[in-house]
Formats: C-alpha cells, sequence, structure tokens
C-alpha cells in the first residue's frame, strides 16, 4: 500500500471516532430526557454506515466542517501585526510540543519582517480578528531541490490560534493559493512538515495534497533553525486537479 493510502486510512479512522463520538453524545442525551432506546439503536446504525462508508469515500468528499457562515479574509501582513503574529506562533511551538516531537524552534522578527516587506506574508481574519497566519514564496530550492524548477507556490508556516483549530482554516488558504497558482501561471501549490508527522502529513492528504517523499533540507543561513537536521515530507497538489 502506497503512503498515501497508509495515511488516508489513518485519517479515516480519525474521522469515524470523531463522528461516533459526536453521535453517541447526542443520542445518549436523548436517551436520558425521554428514556427511550430507539435513538441508541439508530446511533449503532449510523456510525456502522459511517464505517463501512469512508472505504470507499473519495477523500476530497470527507466533511471536513467549515465555518460557512463567517467571513473568513486573506490579507497581506502588516508590520503592525507582528505582536499577534508572532503570539500564533507561540501558541502554534505549544501545541507542536504537545502532540509530536517535530516542532518549530521560533522566528527571527528580521525574516518576518523581511517577508511583510515582500509582500510574502499573510494573515487570516475571522470577524476582524487574525486567527491564522502564513507565508508563500515561489521558489524553495533548499527543500525541494530539482524540483523547483517547476512553476508552483510554496506554503510554509501555517499557524492557527488554538481558539480557531477545527475550523478547517487550511481549507480557506488552499482555496486562497488556488486562485494564486492560476492567477500567476503556477502549476502546483508545495508544502513541506517533519518527516514522520503522520498526523498532519494525513490531514495534508485529506484535503487534496500527495506526499511526494521525504528529503534532507540543504540548510543555509537565515533559514528558520527547525530546518537545520532531520528530513522532511514533501506534499504537493496540482492546481488543475
Amino acid at each position: 500500500m502506497s503512503k498515501n493510502g497508509t495515511y488516508m486510512d489513518k485519517y479515516k479512522k480519525r474521522v469515524f471516532v470523531r463522528c461516533f463520538g459526536k453521535l453517541f453524545l447526542s443520542t445518549s442525551f436523548l436517551i436520558l430526557h425521554r428514556e427511550n432506546h430507539s435513538g441508541l439503536n439508530a446511533a449503532i446504525v449510523a456510525c456502522s454506515l459511517l464505517y463501512h462508508g469512508l472505504s470507499s469515500i473519495d477523500h476530497r468528499l470527507l466533511p471536513l466542517p467549515l465555518q460557512n457562515l463567517m467571513q473568513i479574509d486573506i490579507l497581506n501582513t502588516q508590520h503592525i501585526d507582528s505582536p499577534a503574529i508572532f503570539a500564533l506562533y507561540d501558541d502554534a511551538i505549544a501545541y507542536q510540543k504537545k502532540v509530536g516531537n517535530n516542532h518549530w524552534l521560533g522566528f527571527q522578527p528580521s525574516l518576518i519582517a523581511k517577508e511583510i516587506e515582500e509582500g510574502r506574508h499573510y494573515k487570516v481574519m475571522a470577524e476582524g480578528n487574525i486567527v491564522s497566519t502564513f507565508c508563500i514564496t515561489r521558489s524553495d530550492p533548499a527543500i525541494w531541490k530539482e524540483l523547483n524548477s517547476t512553476p508552483a507556490v510554496y506554503i510554509h508556516r501555517i499557524a492557527t490560534s488554538h481558539t480557531f483549530r477545527g475550523h478547517n482554516v487550511l481549507k480557506h488558504i488552499v482555496n486562497w493559493a488556488l486562485k494564486f497558482a492560476k492567477l500567476n501561471h503556477l502549476r502546483y501549490i508545495r508544502m513541506d512538515t517533519g518527516a514522520g508527522n503522520d498526523r498532519l502529513i494525513s490531514y495534508y492528504i485529506s484535503c487534496g495534497f500527495t506526499f511526494i517523499g521525504n528529503t534532507v533540507i540543504d540548510f543555509t543561513p537565515g533559514m528558520p533553525a527547525h530546518y537545520e537536521g532531520g528530513s522532511f515530507a514533501l506534499l504537493q497538489m496540482g492546481v488543475g486537479d
């Protein structure tokens, strides 16, 4: 089985567990208030159908919850936003340490300022609040090496507030990147993450990315410190996919 298939199997199991939990809590509430066991039976049947159905569903059609009624905007980061951006980075690093061994090692303010000045740093706004951030580049040879010759947009350092996790911010970022890539005649959207970070790789694949393989970074001064040493997983999405 391919790694993309293995990652998707793990993702489907997590979707099933989460859906089962929500159904179980809902039906338990009905049973307590109505003393009716039919609700529990219905939940068991629904979960069984869900479990067996996930094995044949295209991963792009999996129900990833979106806050469709919430206004989401992606705008260029301004220097005045820097405190909020670094708060998101700190939040993300704390979360990374909690859930796995791969975590960022912090970022130099000069790096973020340069990306802002070059118009490559972005903030994700929800109802007037900065809830996520990311940056882009159109050339990434230290990470993608010979594949860098193919026109692509490379997304880095997505950091989302803990208060907004689970709202599928990545979907909004990908939609924005697809429009950016088409406008600039680019063939791929590309991302990287620490090799072995199965949970995050599975999530990226569920959102339409393909696992390309692992690589060792040609580290150069000025790159974020977490790129020094270790291997990294490469993922990409075709703009026409």
